[in-house]
């Protein structure tokens, strides 16, 4: 993964990807603030999902969740404003 797309971008726009620091990110449902983040595979495609604790998974982090899933204000449901770090 090299980065994923600040919040929507449209077909046919430009728009930043981000490997690190703050963006608005599309996120399953249930994430908290606090929580870390993972892309693991068995989300909605583009989604972000809570990290699940286990063996080999350390590597499967990629932001933390700045806010709740339900409450985001500026973006409303269905997103967080995550602080990611992508590894290079």
């Amino acid at each position: 993964m090299l980065g994923i797309a600040d919040h929507a971008i449209a077909s046919g726009s430009y728009g930043w990807v981000i490997c690190k620091g703050p963006a608005v990110v599309q996120a399953q449902a249930g994430v908290s603030t606090g929580e870390r983040l993972s892309s693991d595979g068995d989300t909605t495609v583009g989604e972000l999902d809570t990290w699940t604790d286990g063996a080999g998974n350390s590597e499967n982090i990629i932001g933390i969740a700045l806010e709740t899933e339900s409450s985001s204000a500026t973006y409303g449901a269905g997103y967080v404003i995550a602080l990611v770090d992508i590894p290079a």
